[in-house]
């Protein structure tokens, strides 16, 4: 029986989500003081609001991975909380630099890089994945194909390597722009 290309997509999508939000989690808690006084430079929410906030972030980004590992019924919840808070991420990235905020994202790790479009065009691409995970799990509907050993390495090795450059946009679009 041949396998649907929905599923690798599913799979590619599953791996990619999961893997993003694990890096971004982990960034995070290995310095979590950071990521708790980067969301007090963004000047989004009353003071007292800001570490509650990291925390409830933090826990929504594991919760988002143990959802992708998981698999099964928990996808589809775990895709649209994926893509709500990449929205949630996007819109604060706006506002900062809308009100011309001058403070690093922090969302891998503490950085002295600047908020930029790049981290929204980043986000944005990200969401799209998450949607398109969504989608796939709805044409495919039921999620028990068995990959072998081959394709499950190839979908873990291609998702791997597009989180790595997609969370990388900034710096490639910077390296770009310097060569022109």
């Amino acid at each position: 029986m041949s396998i649907p290309a929905s599923m690798y997509l599913l799979v590619f999508c599953r791996i990619a989500i999961g893997l993003l939000f694990a890096i971004s989690a982990v960034s995070k808690l290995r310095d979590f003081r950071s990521f708790s006084q980067t969301i007090t430079r963004f000047r989004i929410l009353p003071g007292r609001l800001n570490t509650p906030a990291a925390v409830i972030f933090v826990a929504a980004e594991l919760a988002i991975t143990a959802m992708m590992l998981i698999g099964g019924m928990w996808l589809w919840p775990g895709f649209l909380f994926a893509v709500l808070l990449l929205i949630v991420f996007s819109v604060a990235l706006g506002s900062v630099l809308a009100r011309n905020i001058q403070t690093s994202c922090n969302c891998f790790g503490n950085t002295q890089k600047p908020v930029s479009m790049a981290d929204i065009w980043r986000n944005i691409g990200f969401t799209l994945c998450a949607i398109s995970g969504w989608v796939a799990m709805s044409i495919v509907g039921d999620t028990t194909y068995a990959l072998g050993l081959i394709e499950w390495t190839m979908m873990v090795a291609t998702a791997a390597a597009f989180v790595a450059v997609w969370m990388h946009l900034g710096d490639i679009i910077q390296l770009i722009h310097a060569e022109t």
